[in-house]
């Protein structure tokens, strides 16, 4: 799951989960672990498993129809859209200013 996961956002299909994870030295200070989700709620990594999400991400949400994810990570806020198999790929606008530190995200369902 990383080393210091921080945040989780199941997809509202259920068939994905997001996994923030803050201070991954691997990914620059931050990543985002992407998992399919089984019937009996069990875990699979997907291949690939992680991306990188830097400067140690904290809150994470996934849009209410499945199509992207947005992850806040200090002054910053992340967003992926996700592609076939469930797959995070960084937004042609990969990240977005918010002009002061957040910690949490929430989105509207329209």
């Amino acid at each position: 799951m990383g080393e210091a996961p921080a945040g989780i956002a199941l997809a509202p299909d259920g068939d994905s989960a997001y996994v923030a994870n803050f201070g991954d030295v691997q990914f620059d200070g931050g990543s985002v672990v992407q998992y399919d989700t089984g019937d009996d709620g069990s875990l699979t990594p997907k291949r690939p498993n992680t991306v990188q999400a830097r400067s140690n991400p904290t809150g994470i949400a996934v849009s209410a129809d499945s199509a992207s994810v947005h992850v806040t990570s200090g002054s910053t806020v992340f967003q992926f859209d996700i592609g076939p198999g469930g797959r995070l790929a960084p937004k042609s606008t990969p990240s977005l200013a918010t002009g002061a530190s957040s910690n949490g995200i929430a989105l509207s369902p329209e």
